[in-house]
C-alpha cells in the first residue's frame, strides 16, 4: 500500500509526478480480478517494463481472453509504446486499457507518435478523471480512506483529455 502523500506524488497532474508509478489489474472477460501489482521505476527500467514483464508471468497460457487496465503517472514513452504493441502482438487474448495522469513529454514527437499507434492498436488511451484517481487510491492507499482531490484536478483533468484528444485525432487525420 501507498501513503496518501505518496499516492499523491506519483499521480498528480497539476504538475509532474515525482515518481513514475504503474498499477495494473488482469482480469478475464466478465470475471473478477485475478491479480493486482504495484511497479515502480527502477534504474535503466521503465515502470511499464516491468508490468510486462509480470503480465508475462502472471497470464496463464491457455485460451482465456484477460483484460489488463493500467493506472499510469505518465502516457508511455515511445520505447514503452513499442514494447507494448509487440506484448500484445505475442498475446492476441489480451486486450489493454491506459488511464494516465500526465502525457509524457508532450513535445516529442516519437511519443506521441508511440500514441497514437497503441490507439490504432486498440488500446484504450484516456487522462485520469476524478471517478479514475478515486478508485485507483481505494486500491493503492486504502478503500477505507477518503480520496481528497487537489486544487484544480478537475481542470487539468479536462485539459489533459483535450490534448490527448487532439494528438489522437491529429494521427486520423493523417491517415485520410
Amino acid at each position: 500500500m501507498l501513503s496518501a502523500k505518496d499516492f499523491s506524488a506519483s499521480f498528480n497532474n497539476k504538475e509532474w509526478p515525482k515518481h513514475t508509478l504503474v498499477f495494473f489489474t488482469v482480469r478475464q472477460k466478465n470475471s473478477p480480478d485475478l491479480e493486482k501489482f504495484l511497479k515502480s521505476n527502477a534504474p535503466n527500467k521503465h515502470a511499464e517494463i516491468f508490468v510486462l514483464e509480470e503480465l508475462q508471468k502472471h497470464i496463464p497460457q491457455n485460451e482465456e481472453n484477460y483484460i489488463v487496465t493500467l493506472f499510469m503517472s505518465y502516457t508511455p514513452c515511445a520505447d514503452c509504446s513499442e514494447r507494448i504493441l509487440n506484448f500484445l502482438k505475442q498475446n492476441t487474448r489480451v486486450s489493454m486499457e491506459i488511464h494516465a495522469s500526465v502525457i509524457f513529454h508532450e513535445e516529442d514527437f516519437e511519443n506521441l507518435r508511440g500514441l497514437r499507434l497503441l490507439n490504432n492498436a486498440g488500446v484504450s488511451i484516456s487522462m485520469m478523471n476524478q471517478r479514475d484517481y478515486e478508485e485507483c487510491f481505494q486500491l493503492l492507499v486504502s478503500p477505507q480512506e477518503e480520496f481528497v482531490p487537489w486544487d484544480e484536478l478537475d481542470k487539468n483533468s479536462e485539459r489533459n483529455a483535450n490534448s490527448l484528444a487532439r494528438i489522437l485525432n491529429r494521427f486520423y487525420l493523417m491517415l485520410a
